[in-house]
């Protein structure tokens, strides 16, 4: 309880539990509940509250789904009669910011028996700085031209998403886990 008690005082957000040491496999949750459904976003309020209920043993810790929590995604907004007049598609747009951030293989450069991968990106601060996106330059085929990325995208939102989705016969299936308490820590 003394480390436990420490990490959820100083670190209010972070999923921390702590257990003894274990020689051999670790503990994957003594204590699961699994979910199967179509939809992701009811599977996410049922595990919810699975994990609630988890939560009111005062015997139990390290709470969890293996769906972890979810991230935020930055969503372009296609302004659609702008992109169309430039020939430019939704797949475009996606390619050129794949491009842009995490970079594009162009080539290979083989040094003796090493094959290593030629990426194309933006330097470091283009990358770094999200208010650059919109400057980010997309081909056009209407124009023959590099463009600005604010010609054909009206705006960027943020959205949330389920970054692990884990499948389970080809079903959506969140698994909460917990362990109990065995003692001090």
């Amino acid at each position: 309880p003394g480390i436990e008690a420490h990490l959820a005082q100083n670190y209010p957000d972070a999923l921390t539990f702590a257990s003894k040491f274990e020689l051999g496999p670790g503990s994957n949750g003594k204590i699961r509940a699994r979910l199967s459904g179509p939809d992701p976003v009811v599977l996410r309020g049922l595990a919810d509250e699975a994990q609630a209920i988890f939560r009111e043993d005062p015997n139990a810790k390290g709470i969890r789904t293996d769906w972890r929590q979810r991230v935020k995604v930055i969503e372009p907004v296609l302004a659609e009669e702008q992109a169309s007049l430039n020939g430019i598609t939704r797949t475009d747009v996606a390619r050129t910011l794949l491009e842009g951030f995490e970079g594009a293989k162009v080539g290979v450069f083989r040094d003796r028996d090493l094959l290593l991968p030629i990426i194309l990106r933006a330097d470091d601060a283009q990358r770094l700085d999200v208010a650059s996106l919109l400057n980010i330059q997309i081909w056009s085929p209407a124009a023959q031209a590099m463009i600005p990325m604010r010609q054909v995208v009206s705006d960027f939102r943020t959205v949330s998403e389920n970054e692990i989705i884990i499948r389970r016969d080809r079903k959506p299936t969140i698994t909460i886990f917990g362990d109990p308490m065995t003692g001090p820590a």
